[in-house]
């Protein structure tokens, strides 16, 4: 005996042929193996093959079954093209057709067709579900009626009942789902170890990765890819989790969010949000609702020269675009703007020094306060000197026209602006025709002043030759009185 054990650990080939060697000899020493009886051509008896106490006991016309195990297709009569291998596999089997069932207790069925179930009780509970794919211990258990399952994972589908559609991959996937809402629940994917495992009622949800949307106990449309992304959701319904742990610590009961990125946590009290990015403490983009940022949009908190970059601290309801950076060092284009044609009521839009957009056409006294005359203030407008020039930046040499900011600040310093290190920057042109208007309106003025003094010379200038022309009358009519006052002339004779 020592001597053989020697042997064995020195070769285990050889320890195998001599086990096959043994089983060999135990066969044929052994009584011949029956199953059920049946007539005496039993080769040609409906293509059946049996093995196994009871195994396809009950057959009568039933074609091309095989059952090998105690009481595997025991109960089986008409159905036909069933292949059962184990103890009680397919046992309760009658009419159905076409399915296999590999494990002990697997698939016991009764009259369902086209079912595919391997492993220790996989689909034990089914009855009339046709289409199942159930592959590993007790998954899909409990179905009963349902269709158009797959499991696939020890556990997977474990305790649906009547709900369809379903498919589960991975070990514990779907294991607590029953769908009891006929009609309505069903038609969700679990593709993970865990995934969706806790999920017992609703629809249209999608778990992709190990412990993906593991909490979630019910919701509609939600899907969730990567290793535990949305694993905190419970309620929820309508989110979108894309990446490694993306909205993993969203609340329970968040709705209507887009998560995308490994890492993008949830932060408590937002909801229809969008995450976009890793760790959104330091980077990515964020558009957030019903937060601390309340309605915000955040792009990115990168430094100046990564192009666009975010306001670190948002007010309530913003888009924030770049962290108040001037140009060159960071940019900002939105497309769809240039040589496009306002329409009606069209506002002008301006940005204020922390990079904030207004509307320039607000102009209500609700919005003012100290509010006075220019007058004076304009008449430096005169002393402005325009002129035609070409950016430095600009190769084509297009030709513009306006003012040299340096040349306006000496005539008035409130017309210019200035940088963040208060270096002269530009020109505060939307103030010019304020300018310009106050002037003209002075000039206007005067104009309006001259001519009533004209008007009122012309009217005295009409008195005065209605006056002279009186009294060129009155003098005519004189000088024809002294006419006629004269005595007659007399005529002396000459001698």
């Amino acid at each position: 005996m020592k001597t053989l054990i020697r042997s064995i650990n020195r070769s285990p080939l050889r320890c195998g042929f001599f086990t096959v060697a043994i089983a060999l000899a135990w066969f044929a020493l052994s009584p011949p193996l029956k199953a059920v009886t049946c007539p005496d051509d039993c080769d040609n008896f409906n293509g059946k093959t049996a093995l196994g106490f009871n195994a396809l006991a009950s057959i009568t016309t039933g074609i091309n079954n095989t059952g090998i195990g105690a009481s595997a297709l025991n109960a089986d009569t008409t159905g036909g093209y069933n292949v059962a291998i184990g103890g009680f596999a397919l046992k309760n089997n009658t009419t159905g057709q076409q399915n296999m069932a590999i494990g002990a207790e697997a698939l016991l069925n009764s009259n369902g067709n086209f079912n595919l179930a391997i492993g220790f009780r996989t689909a034990f509970m089914n009855t009339t579900g046709n289409r199942l794919t159930a592959i590993g211990a007790a998954a899909l258990r409990n179905n009963t009626i349902a269709s158009d399952n797959t499991a696939i994972g020890s556990n997977a589908l474990r305790e649906n009942t009547t709900s369809e559609d379903n498919v589960a991959v991975g070990d514990s996937a779907l294991a607590s789902y029953n769908g009891t809402n006929a009609g309505i629940d069903g038609f969700n994917t679990a593709l993970g170890s865990i995934a969706l495992t806790a999920l017992t009622e609703g629809f249209q949800n999608t778990a992709v990765g190990r412990r993906a949307l593991e909490s979630a106990t019910s919701g509609n449309n939600n899907t969730s890819v990567g290793w535990r992304s949305g694993d905190n959701l419970a309620t929820g319904s309508n989110n979108t989790f894309l990446g490694r742990s993306a909205g993993a610590n969203y609340n329970a009961d968040e709705s209507n969010n887009i998560v995308i990125g490994g890492g993008t946590l949830g932060v408590t009290g937002d909801s229809a949000a969008i995450r976009i990015g890793t760790n959104l403490t330091s980077g990515g983009i964020n558009i957030v609702n019903n937060g601390a940022a309340a309605n915000a949009i955040t792009i990115g908190t990168g430094n100046a020269s990564n192009g666009i970059t975010v306001l670190e601290t948002l007010l309530g309801s913003a888009i924030s675009i770049g962290s108040n950076l001037t140009a060159p060092n960071a940019s900002t284009f939105v497309g769809g703007i240039f040589n496009a044609v306002p329409a009606g009521g069209s506002h002008l839009v301006v940005v204020g020094p922390n990079g904030k957009l207004a509307d320039f056409t607000a102009s209500s006294r609700r919005f003012k306060k100290d509010v006075a005359p220019i007058d004076k203030i304009s008449e430096g407008i005169l002393a402005l000197k325009p002129v035609t020039f070409h950016f430095k930046n600009d190769d084509t040499n297009y030709p513009q026209f306006g003012l040299v900011a340096e040349d306006v600040a000496e005539v008035n310093p409130d017309w210019i602006t200035r940088d963040s290190q208060g270096e002269i920057y530009g020109v505060r042109y939307e103030t010019i025709p304020v300018l310009l208007l106050n002037e003209f309106l002075k000039e206007h003025k005067k104009v309006e002043e001259l001519k009533s003094t004209v008007a009122q010379q012309q009217k005295g200038l009409e008195v005065l030759t209605a006056q002279l022309k009186e009294q060129a009358a009155q003098i005519q009519k004189v000088s024809a009185q002294l006419e006629a006052s004269k005595p007659a002339p007399k005529v002396v004779a000459n001698k």
